[in-house]
């Protein structure tokens, strides 16, 4: 039987023991707990969310918006957006730099690699996108060479947005975001773009509705412009005559583009794999539908 004394001290130890213990293990609980969960923050005053990594824009996030963390791939990570605002998606890639934690050292420890080219990334590509102002690898005519069908046409590659005009009135005030409703897709009102310059917008692409566009608008004495969205209804293609549409009359895709991006003659189209533009079949007055899927690309029309 071992004395009182004994034993008070044995209890007094294994408290202690006990009490280093919970203390130690309290904080490895925490940390263990918020890398599981990879949460973070947008420091920027704006992050664009994109469907892959510097790929299609399809929201915005805003400063301060919460993050859960998904994936990543060199400089861009895949987030959940979970703040209230009203956004069309809220998963998306964003600029590892534009998010307080994940820009710093070590911010991403445990986040899996992902770079993004799934088959879930072209299906959101179908639903979030019906028109575009520059598929990807594509070529128009160039200036001064507007009769397709002659071979000294030269096409060039769609490296731009197309000049549009913006109507006023508060109905058409970019927004950084839009959403769905059981009415249609509205831009949000109350992220209203400022500071930019309404006189110098370029239309990129609409919604799988047609409904909403995605512009870049200028920033008065900056190089940098913004990605904003409106209502497509408020776009109208620039004045002159060139155009009777928003986009470019005459288009194809190619499989392959020159590594140069040399300007290329109509004959010579089929050697990079030719495809045909195809009109969005919601909002033709818009533009192409870019087909990201191989095999479903309408023939080469040259």
């Amino acid at each position: 039987m071992p004395s009182t004394k004994r034993l008070s001290i044995a209890i007094t130890v294994a408290l202690a023991i006990t009490g280093a213990v919970f203390v130690a293990a309290s904080p490895t609980w925490a940390t263990t707990q918020q890398q599981a969960d990879h949460g973070d923050w947008v420091k920027a005053s704006r992050a664009t969310l994109r469907l892959a990594p510097n790929h299609l824009v399809l929201a915005n996030a805003r400063k301060k918006d919460r993050v859960r963390v998904q994936a990543q791939c060199r400089g861009w990570v895949r987030v959940q957006v979970l703040s209230g605002h009203e956004m069309v998606t809220r998963i998306g890639w964003l600029q590892r730099g534009h998010l307080l934690k994940a820009s710093k050292p070590g911010g991403l420890r445990g986040v899996l690699t992902n770079c993004g080219q799934t088959s879930k990334d072209v299906r959101r590509w179908r639903t979030y996108v019906a028109a575009m102002n520059a598929p990807l690898h594509s070529y128009y005519t160039g200036r001064g060479a507007y009769n397709v069908h002659e071979t000294a046409a030269l096409w060039h590659k769609v490296k731009f947005p197309t000049g549009v005009s913006l109507a006023s009135g508060p109905s058409c005030t970019p927004s950084y975001n839009y959403a769905r409703h059981q009415a249609g897709e509205r831009v949000d009102s109350a992220q209203p773009v400022s500071n930019v310059d309404l006189t110098d917008i370029a239309y990129r692409y609409v919604s799988r509705t047609g409904a909403v566009a995605l512009v870049s608008i200028k920033r008065p004495g900056q190089h940098a412009r913004v990605w904003a969205f409106v209502q497509s209804s408020c776009l109208t293609p620039k004045t002159g005559g060139k155009y009777t549409t928003v986009y470019f009359p005459n288009l194809v895709q190619l499989d392959r583009v020159p590594k140069d991006s040399k300007a290329l003659r109509t004959r010579d189209l089929k050697h990079y794999g030719c495809h045909a533009g195809l009109r969005s079949p919601s909002q033709p007055q818009f533009g192409w539908w870019p087909e990201p899927e191989k095999g479903r690309q309408p023939g080469c029309p040259y």
